[in-house]
This record gives C-alpha cells, structure tokens and sequence, in this order.
C-alpha cells in the first residue's frame, strides 16, 4: 500500500478552518436545550419522540428555520413588488383620465405668482403643485421639454435624458409634489419651502441651456390643459 502520510500532511498544512458564526453556534446551543427539555417533558408523562434528544436534531431544526426565513423573505419581497405595481398601474391609469381638462391660461411666471397666491392661504398642497407647474410651463417656453398633458412625470422625467444635470435635479421637485398630491398626509408650510428651493435650483439649471425656437409656441386655441399626474382627485 503507497505510503500516503506525506500527502495528508501537505494538504493539514494548507487548510485554514474557520469558526462558525458566534450567533448561529449560541442558536444551535439554545436550539439544542429546547429539544432536550421537551425530550424530558415529555419523558415525565412517558412519551417517546425518536430523536429528539439526537445531537443532530438542532442542526436540522436549524436547517429547517433557515428555510423558513428564506421563504418568508422572499414571499414578503414578492408582496412588496406587488404593492408598488399595483400602486404604479393605479396612478398611470389614474394619471390618464379626463385629459382634456382645461384650466387657466398661466405660463411659468404666471404659475409661480399663483403658487404664493396659495401658500399665502395655506393651500400648500395646490401651492406646491402649482410650482411643479411652473416648471413644467418654463421646459416648454425654453424649448427643452413640450408641454403635453397626456405625458405621467416619469415621461416628463425621460424627455430630459439629453440634459443629465437637468433630468437628475428634476427628482428633487417631483418627488415630494408627487408625495404630497397622491399621499395620504396633508401638506404643510415646510413642503412648499422644500418645492420652492427645488424650483429656483432647477431654474438655475435652465437658465444654462439654450434655448430652441420650438418651445415657446403657444397652442392654436390659446388654452393650456395640466399635466395628467396632477389633475384634481375626485
């Protein structure tokens, strides 16, 4: 028989055993002591489980919680993805409805004097909308975005792609109007505040493009309809 001992030495030398988490050895122990307890509980009225006292039986019980977990994770993961789906279907077909909607005739400027006219009533919810507006109206005379009111915010979003720095502080405005107009939670003073300081960045932002000759066209009716993310809920 060839002699094997030296191999088994060089493979010893270049193993590096790592201990196992600390957590899952104290479980594994807590495991193991609940086993035994009922093992002995049920000793006491003359019931016998097999293997239940087994030095084993918390390692497969371990197993088992681990799958457990995974499972729940992910079934919670799914529900979640299902919620913010459903929520994101309900707004773009909500976003759809009534398109044709006519309101005032107001561009950028006009927009943002109706804003304060509102935070000064403390309609900071209409007001905050009102500034989203504004900006909205100041893409489509600066020939950056067209105005048109079947787009959703996220399309309104995507029309910037040209414009990265543009497209990425649009977020930081039709974030909190969208929170405030779909959201549960009544507006305040300090949401206006936070819309007002997004609008003035973005429309320092705009100020450093060209503008095109497209964009400051006015529509053949002279009307202008609202984008169909904001129209005023039922």
């Amino acid at each position: 028989m060839k002699e094997i001992s030296a191999d088994i030495a060089v493979v010893a030398r270049s193993y590096r055993y790592h201990n196992p988490p600390e957590l899952l050895v104290k479980m594994q122990d807590l495991i193991g002591q609940g086993l035994r307890w009922l093992n002995d509980l049920f000793g006491t009225i003359h019931i016998k489980v097999p293997g239940l006292a087994d030095s084993s039986a918390a390692s497969s019980v371990m197993q088992w919680l681990l799958y457990g977990a995974g499972i729940a994770g992910a079934v919670i993961c799914l529900a979640l993805l299902w919620a913010r789906l459903s929520q994101l279907k309900k707004q773009s077909e909500g976003s759809r409805k009534h398109v044709s909607s006519i309101t005032r005739v107001l561009d950028s400027s006009g927009w943002q004097k109706e804003a304060e006219q509102l935070a000064t009533a403390s309609k900071w919810r209409e007001a905050c909308r009102a500034l989203y507006l504004s900006f909205l109206q100041l893409l489509h005379e600066r020939g950056i975005s067209e105005f048109v009111p079947t787009r959703t915010n996220y399309e309104y979003w995507h029309a910037l792609a040209k414009h990265s720095s543009l497209q990425r502080r649009f977020r930081t405005l039709v974030n909190p109007v969208e929170a405030i107009w779909f959201g549960s939670q009544p507006a305040s003073q300090n949401d206006y505040k936070l819309c007002l300081t997004a609008l003035k960045d973005l429309q320092s932002e705009v100020a450093l493009v060209t503008p095109t000759a497209t964009g400051a066209s006015e529509s053949k009716s002279g009307l202008r309809t609202e984008p169909a993310d904001f129209k005023e809920r039922d």
